[in-house]
């Protein structure tokens, strides 16, 4: 006979909701990282000496074991809850805090539709920031085709606060925009995987040309803050900068010239490479910044940016 572990499915969540479903039973809708917000029938959790009374409760991290789906069956409806245990978390709310947080949990119960997952959304509520700041031009949009950005908070006041900052500013977005960026974020999580992995592949390569003298990457652990990024990150991201400290502006300038399949950009996140130098950067670190170019990478091939850096290098070296 096939053990419990086999038959279950383990998943980190949150609870959201929940509701009587019987005299002993609840319905919980769960926020899981892997599936998004599911429903979950948690039989005898309501009697007195279940040992999930202690444990189902909301803003503390569950690790949850759902009862296998037959094949074919990932968008069943309402799963059975085998087990959860407390996975550590913050503090219980009280107060303000409190109120923010299930008024947070209200908004992601009618956002988010079931079976959709959003990992990276999954992981800011995880982290318990306070207030978030987005560009939501770059990676949320992820296709360069529209200008906008966002300050999400779960404190209330702050969210008093911003709205009526916004008021006397007059300042507004399209529902375009915001369809757009809803778009992008349901493949925001797949593209941040594919960007980080072809942004580590193109680092490499370039890490080990005699031209670059250093390669600011925060994925690298020679990279000044690299230490803050492993302690607060689980992945990075498309862009990083590379210095050519031997060269002369010019064979900079004719570098960044050369290249076919990088375009000329400050922005980031699309999916399209691009590249930028500096030629008056000041800021107080010992980086040489008229020898710097920062580079993003795209979607595409990570073995056709290396192709093209490999040809703009050769170009930049010829007098």
């Amino acid at each position: 006979m096939a053990s419990r572990a086999a038959r279950s499915t383990a998943l980190a969540a949150y609870v959201l909701h929940h509701y009587d479903w019987s005299e002993s039973s609840l319905i919980l809708d769960l926020f899981t990282r892997e599936q998004g917000r599911i429903a979950v029938a948690a039989k005898g959790a309501k009697r007195p000496f279940s040992q999930l009374r202690g444990v189902l409760l909301p803003f503390q991290r569950l690790q949850v074991s759902l009862g296998r789906q037959a094949p074919g069956d990932d968008t069943r409806e309402v799963h059975t809850l085998r087990g959860a245990d407390w996975a550590g978390g913050h503090p219980m709310l009280s107060g303000a805090a409190l109120f923010s947080g299930f008024y947070l949990n209200e908004l992601l119960m009618k956002l988010l539709a079931r079976h959709d997952p959003h990992a990276v959304l999954f992981d800011a509520y995880a982290a318990g920031v306070d207030i978030s700041v987005q560009a939501l031009t770059k990676y949320a949009g992820g296709h360069s085709d529209l200008l906008l950005g966002s300050i999400t908070t779960r404190d209330v006041k702050y969210d008093q606060q911003l709205r009526a900052a916004q008021r006397l500013t007059g300042m507004g977005v399209s529902p375009d925009d915001c369809s757009l960026v809803l778009r992008g974020l349901k493949t925001l999580d797949v593209r941040l995987k594919r960007l980080g992995e072809s942004a580590l592949t193109v680092a490499q390569w370039l890490r080990e040309r005699d031209e670059v003298t250093a390669l600011l990457h925060p994925a690298f652990p020679d990279c000044p803050g690299h230490d803050i990024w492993k302690r607060d990150w689980t992945g990075s991201a498309s862009i990083f900068s590379v210095i050519f400290g031997n060269w002369t502006r010019d064979q900079l300038v004719r570098f960044v010239d050369a290249l076919e399949l990088f375009g000329i950009g400050y922005s980031w996140g699309g999916a399209g490479s691009l590249v930028m130098t500096y030629g008056d950067l000041r800021r107080p670190t010992p980086e040489m910044g008229k020898l710097l170019v920062r580079l993003n990478i795209g979607l595409e091939d990570p073995g056709d940016l290396i192709e093209d850096l490999d040809q703009a290098l050769a170009s930049a070296a010829r007098s």
